[in-house]
């Protein structure tokens, strides 16, 4: 079955059109697929401050290649220390931040959207409300683990969101970057979906530890530390839910 291709006549109407390119396999493909219409949109990357080396090399590329490119720049890693905490995909009550004694160091654990909304959703559309962008176009496709809560920041006030790929496989995605030369990183291979912050505390289910301990053991270091902390701050909850499932006979 022939990948089905976005109908471009969607651009009509539209003198400013977004085209969100986070440096992943399914946003380059959506990158080089707009290729006829470069001169209708603007790319936009936001950089959160933890990027892989090399997909920091691949957006300086396409940053060159592009007529128009925007660069929306944030910093997780200061956001963490600000609010002394570490984001999760689990969150043991005892280590969120309003059960906070005066005397407690932390870190402190969050849900890992609130991290992301605060770095990445919300400043993205922000930026896409203020510059009176009338259609933003991603690469989000129904197989995509996260739901698309990103586009919530800014869906309404005028801003029309197109998943131009949506019923895209990863198959697709990966025949067709190969059908136009696009440069494909290691990445793409290790795991289907790249990290938009190379250390992301709550990026487990990515693969991340085998990839950067192989291929950048300093920034597997720092990854390693933040695991040591959530070790730490998750432990005693954990311990007692396995307890409590082993009792029980549930099975994980």
């Amino acid at each position: 079955m022939a990948r089905p291709l976005p109908d471009f006549s969607r651009l009509d109407g539209h003198t400013r059109v977004a085209l969100w390119f986070s440096g992943g396999k399914d946003s380059l493909a959506l990158v080089h697929l707009f290729r006829p219409y470069w001169h209708r949109l603007t790319v936009v990357h936001l950089d959160a401050g933890d990027l892989l080396p090399e997909m920091c090399e691949l957006v300086a590329k396409i940053e060159k290649e592009v007529p128009h490119f925007a660069r929306i720049t944030t910093d997780a890693r200061a956001w963490l220390r600000a609010q002394n905490c570490l984001p999760s995909p689990l969150v043991p009550i005892a280590r969120f931040p309003t059960m906070r004694h005066a005397d407690d160091t932390g870190p402190f654990i969050v849900p890992a959207v609130d991290c992301c909304n605060a770095n990445r959703w919300q400043p993205m559309g922000n930026y896409l409300r203020a510059q009176g962008f009338t259609l933003a176009i991603d690469a989000q496709r129904w197989t995509d683990p996260v739901p698309a809560v990103f586009w919530r920041s800014f869906s309404g006030d005028g801003c029309e969101r197109w998943p131009a790929i949506k019923d895209w496989s990863d198959a697709d995605v990966f025949g067709y970057l190969e059908e136009v030369g696009a440069p494909l990183l290691p990445f793409y291979r290790h795991k289907p979906h790249a990290p938009e912050c190379a250390t992301c505390p709550a990026g487990w289910n990515e693969g991340r530890a085998a990839y950067l301990k192989q291929h950048h053991p300093d920034l597997a270091a720092r990854y390693a530390n933040h695991l040591a902390a959530h070790a730490q701050a998750m432990g005693p909850a954990l311990r007692s839910f396995l307890d409590e499932t082993a009792t029980l006979g549930v099975r994980l």
